[in-house]
């Protein structure tokens, strides 16, 4: 779904628009390809719908487990291979939260199943945990994902144990991952 809005005057021929999208899409990056796999991600938290024009205000419900992707191998005959990076794939309504808590009920998060490499050193390689990220501003306060934007997860490190499964790290109030966020 796409919209746009523009005021014209009397004398005006042609009108230009400019299309926007009315949907959030986020990457996500692994910036640790020979330690880990990121084998899935998951958006939790959505919002269950949006306005079809941009600035209408809405009363939001949210959506626990939205929808979630499996990544593939980088060379599909070689399980050995490291997995792609998720991009263009996962896709939400946008999302404005005052007050944004690691384990809340309505702050828009990642979801990312991590495993170690085999041969990589670390413990348990091939085991999947799971890992929640909030999409939130630098300070982590607030989160303001805005229609047409571009979220660009990148995960540098794993600093610690994950959850068993995917609704364990939803509630989970505490986060193991290095990560940044950068908006295109």
């Amino acid at each position: 779904l796409m919209s746009a809005r523009t005021s014209i005057g009397p004398d005006i021929r042609n009108v230009e628009v400019t299309l926007k999208r009315a949907v959030v899409r986020f990457d996500v990056y692994n910036e640790k390809p020979d330690t880990y796999d990121i084998v899935s991600v998951s958006i939790w938290n959505a919002a269950a719908h949006t306005p079809v024009w941009e600035g209408t205000a809405v009363k939001r419900e949210h959506v626990e487990r939205f929808y979630g992707v499996i990544t593939e191998h980088v060379d599909p005959s070689d399980p050995e291979s490291q997995m792609k990076d998720v991009v263009g794939g996962l896709y939400s309504f946008e999302n404005f939260i005052d007050r944004s808590a690691l384990d809340d009920k309505v702050t828009t998060c990642l979801i990312l199943g991590i495993q170690p490499r085999e041969n990589s050193g670390i413990a348990n390689p091939g085991i999947v945990t799971y890992y929640r990220v909030n999409i939130n501003s630098q300070d982590g306060g607030s989160q303001n994902l805005y229609r047409n934007h571009v979220y660009k997860l990148k995960v540098q490190d794993v600093l610690g144990p994950g959850a068993v499964d995917e609704r364990d790290a939803w509630t989970m109030n505490k986060n193991n991952l290095l990560y940044n966020v950068n908006v295109w």
